[in-house]
């Protein structure tokens, strides 16, 4: 299957060796143009209605995500992105990549990650390309994850209150965090359990989910094959390691995970101890400004 492609790099190095990487690793990839601007590259995109786009952040004055709003203004997203970024620089920027679900390859770039990504970036393309009747929800979930991706970077201190999980056939849903019980691990893709008992398996290894819901949300991997959601915990038996959510299923922490636990419980309670001695003093305080 040949991808016809567009490189969005402003360091002329860096697009020379794509293409050099790209010719030998990747030979479904046909280069159509290449742009080091945002203006030239958005006139390219129109002009040329490329497959993919490998898009770097950082051009010139600009961003790749300045590009995608114009386009999205345009309703022009008619295409796939893999981002290369350096990680240490923009870490905002791919962690919103993250949140989206969109695909990214770090500088300097690996071989076996652009192939991944590549490949990953056809099986979708091509299933695209069948029109069957999931074509319109497909296109709707990848202009929902672009509009997430520029949502989140535009607030910054706001967490997303729904996180999409790619499914089978490309198909990419919204789940509210709140409404998550746990993820398993299940070989390479997760198994995530919701409130209400619904069951489904997602497409991403658990490592991913696990990184974003425990720095952001309150959650915690419990073992290595599971994460819960620290909300739905209703009991926690220390000596035999064992986790009761509110569904009633129990889950047997690691060694480690139960120390750490333990740990976690410990300064959470002495948090809410400390908080409810703040309220108590402030209500006093406001008593005797009244007498």
């Amino acid at each position: 299957m040949i991808l016809n492609s567009i490189i969005i790099d402003d360091v002329e190095s860096i697009r020379q060796g794509l293409k050099k990487l790209i010719s030998k690793h990747c030979p479904q990839i046909v280069i159509i143009g290449e742009s080091d601007n945002i203006d030239e590259a958005e006139k390219l995109i129109l002009e040329t209605n490329p497959d993919l786009i490998f898009l770097d952040i950082q051009i010139k004055d600009k961003t790749g995500f300045d590009l995608l709003q114009n386009l999205q203004s345009k309703k022009e997203l008619n295409f796939r992105i893999i981002f290369m970024t350096a990680h240490q620089e923009f870490e905002h920027a791919t962690k919103a990549i993250d949140y989206s679900a969109l695909d990214f390859i770090t500088k300097p770039i690996d071989h076996k990650n652009l192939s991944k990504a590549v490949l990953k970036a056809e099986m979708t393309i091509s299933e695209e390309r069948m029109r069957d009747e999931e074509q319109e929800l497909k296109d709707r979930s990848y202009k929902d994850q672009i509009k997430m991706l520029l949502g989140f970077l535009t607030s910054k201190n706001e967490k997303p209150k729904n996180l999409p999980f790619h499914l089978t056939k490309g198909v990419v849903e919204y789940i509210e965090v709140t409404s998550i019980l746990k993820l398993e691990a299940e070989k390479i893709i997760t198994k995530v359990h919701l409130l209400d008992g619904t069951k489904f398996k997602a497409m991403k290894n658990l490592g991913h989910y696990s990184k974003i819901l425990t720095e952001d949300y309150h959650f915690f991997t419990i073992n290595k094959s599971t994460v819960i959601n620290l909300d739905q915990v209703k009991r926690y038996k220390h000596s035999e390691l064992e986790v009761t959510l509110t569904d009633g299923s129990k889950i047997y922490a690691s060694r480690r995970g139960g120390k750490l636990f333990k740990g976690l419980i410990n300064n959470e309670s002495e948090s809410f101890s400390n908080l409810q001695k703040e309220n108590i003093l402030k209500k006093l305080i406001d008593k005797l400004k009244d007498l």
